[in-house]
């Protein structure tokens, strides 16, 4: 009679995470983050022009990550959709293959494991989040699992992963260059002797060093650089001691869960150099500003991969834990390290729930808040600037892409001697920027944030620019300032009127989850060049 109750229970259980995955699927599948439209600017350049750079005009710049995903951009703007909807459609089905990956490596294979294995990684909101926002976010978290399956380390196999880690992100570099070199001096030792199933992985191997050096070497000849604007802007750049605790404080659940999860006794021989990878990225996301982004999205995918890993290969976590058995559930408790297990794994999606907005379900509707304020201002942008304007603007992702006008992004990742060298009053001269787009936290000139625009607004008090409105933003506002031809044209060409309409249709803070959500849908499943918006009669229209 036990059995059967606890066969129930478990079937039971299992129904409520299917359906809690539905739910969250269905919830963020239509959630983009505005930065993966950095990426699909690139995209529409190369489709409409024929140049593969953020800006037509002027030296070429790589604002992009993963190549990959501007050739998907590619995909999904020829076949008339948006350019991240193929994207979401992979990420879907990588999501659902690094399930099934991780319940066929629990270890020993169980009905009790699989069902742990499937409930941590179908109850992680984060990863729902990261599954369908556009970047490669998901992409290099699942590579970085197949990597650690491949137990051992100086093989084909995992020199095939790392290959394809470094196409996705310049961090896969660490992986490279830790599995060939142990590969070489196991070779040199010989303590690596190549058996018949290595034979395989020969081929995969040339392809992926082949396409590898292919990619790079294009980089490097079309952009004239190795790395993208984004780690001179954000990985070659220190924080101060301040900005550094609070990364390790946003660090701390992941790693805290990572650390109770790993089976600390396989860390030894040829295998420490496996991990040194994820502890070389550590130290760099800390010290840099890579870890200050929406719903701890760098600690997801280093910390991430390993959770999932060492819950379905730590064979102890089994051995204590039995979802079979309620008697020995019940006293499975009494084992320290599972009660700080269980803690950490609590606390941990309780805070992704509610202990910090920016990995919280208030992502749900942030698109749908993006889609009436960035991606109407940037079509409102493209609709009336003089051909020639260019624009000056701190979020680089939907405002850009519509408004399809050379820009330069005051957050280092459009424009790569900003990346490096920061905003200066030297480039700003010479950039002569004819519309400034600047964070405020209200619709008035005098709301317009100090501190990290004070050259802005110094350049726009200086050269006498006028101030045309905001653009409201969630919790804060778009404040724009035109030089005086330009903000003439705006004015007779009904542009403050579209701005009145934009004040009226904020939302704000105040709740409209559910509208938000279908508008997001109605653009995703939208033409490639439609930006639906609320008019001012309150109709939808395009």
């Amino acid at each position: 009679m036990r059995a059967i109750v606890a066969k129930f229970a478990s079937r039971a259980w299992m129904g409520v995470v299917a359906i809690a995955a539905l739910v969250l699927t269905l919830v963020f599948f239509q959630f983009t983050v505005d930065d993966a439209y950095i990426t699909f600017r690139h995209s529409l350049n190369l489709v409409e022009h024929g140049i593969l750079s953020w800006n037509l005009e002027g030296p070429r710049e790589e604002a992009f990550t993963n190549p990959l995903y501007v050739l998907l951009g590619v995909i999904g703007i020829k076949a008339g959709f948006k350019p991240e909807l193929p994207i979401k459609i992979i990420s879907l089905f990588i999501f659902f293959l690094w399930l099934f990956r991780a319940v066929r490596a629990s270890t020993p294979s169980s009905r009790a494991k699989h069902i742990l294995v499937a409930s941590a990684f179908l109850l992680c909101i984060p990863a729902y989040i990261h599954a369908y926002s556009g970047l490669e976010t998901l992409l290099f978290a699942y590579l970085l699992f197949e990597y650690l399956l491949s137990d051992d380390i100086g093989h084909p196999r995992d020199i095939s992963i790392a290959l394809l880690l470094l196409l996705c992100r310049p961090e896969g570099v660490l992986f490279v260059i830790a599995s060939s070199g142990c590969l070489l001096i196991r070779r040199l030792n010989g303590s690596y002797v190549p058996s018949p199933e290595d034979g395989k992985w020969f081929f995969p191997v040339v392809l992926m060093g082949g396409l590898a050096f292919l990619v790079l070497g294009y980089k490097v000849f079309y952009f004239g650089d190795l790395f993208p604007n984004t780690f001179y802007a954000k990985a070659g750049k220190s924080q101060g001691i301040g900005a550094i605790l609070g990364n390790f404080r946003s660090s701390a659940p992941w790693m805290v869960l990572a650390a109770f999860t790993l089976e600390w006794q396989r860390l030894k021989g040829w295998r420490i150099a496996k991990y040194s990878g994820f502890a070389v990225m550590y130290l760099v996301y800390l010290r840099s500003r890579l870890a200050m982004n929406y719903a701890d999205r760098f600690w997801f995918q280093l910390f991430w991969p390993l959770i999932i890993y060492s819950i379905a290969t730590n064979a102890n976590i089994l051995s204590t834990l039995s979802l079979g058995n309620v008697n020995r559930l019940w006293s499975s408790f009494s084992s320290s390290r599972l009660t700080v297990i269980s803690l950490a794994g609590a606390a941990w999606i309780f805070s992704s729930i509610v202990g910090s907005p920016s990995s919280s379900l208030h992502l749900s509707t942030y698109f749908g808040r993006a889609i009436r304020s960035h991606a109407n201002l940037g079509w409102q942008l493209n609709r009336y600037l003089p051909v020639g304007t260019t624009i000056w603007v701190g979020d680089a992702g939907l405002i850009p892409y519509y408004s399809r006008r050379m820009t330069y992004d005051l957050n280092f990742l459009g424009t790569r001697k900003i990346a490096k060298e920061g905003v200066t009053d030297e480039f700003l001269y010479e950039a002569n920027p004819d519309v400034f787009i600047l964070y405020s936290s209200g619709y008035t000139e005098a709301q317009t944030s100090k501190g990290q625009q004070d050259k802005e607004l110094a350049y726009i008090r200086e050269k006498g620019y006028q101030y045309v409105g905001g653009f409201p933003w969630s919790d804060y506002c778009m404040n724009v300032y035109a030089s005086r031809e330009v903000a003439s044209a705006l004015a007779s060409k009904g542009f403050e009127h579209a701005q009145q309409v934009a004040m009226r249709n904020d939302r704000g803070k105040r709740a409209g989850f559910l509208e938000d959500v279908v508008l997001s849908y109605r653009y995703l499943l939208s033409p490639a060049s439609v930006v639906p918006s609320v008019s001012n009669s309150g109709k939808q229209d395009k």
